[in-house]
């Protein structure tokens, strides 16, 4: 796999715009097996902090992302962090 591209850089090639409800991205992730994970975070709709994960699976071969079902929103940032972990 070549890692020399960052999970930011294909993360933000391939998705336009951020979510409303996570809009302010934490930190990106490119796994061994290729997922690419954005931890992201922002305020339902009571002004209380949550965490989105979503998840991907990116295609070196023909440069191409695809949804895997397993992202996943947490109201607390440890929670987030420990899913993510598990993804790993």
């Amino acid at each position: 796999m070549n890692m020399s591209e960052t999970a930011e850089e294909i993360w933000k090639r391939h998705v336009k715009g951020v979510n409303i409800m996570t809009p302010d991205a934490l930190d990106y992730i490119r796994t061994d097996d290729d997922l690419l994970i954005e931890l992201a975070e922002g305020t339902d709709f009571s002004g209380n902090a949550i965490y989105g994960v979503s998840v991907r699976r990116y295609n070196e071969d023909d440069d191409s992302i695809e949804h895997t079902g397993n992202s996943d929103m947490f109201r607390r940032y440890d929670k987030a962090v420990e899913y993510i972990d598990e993804l790993m």
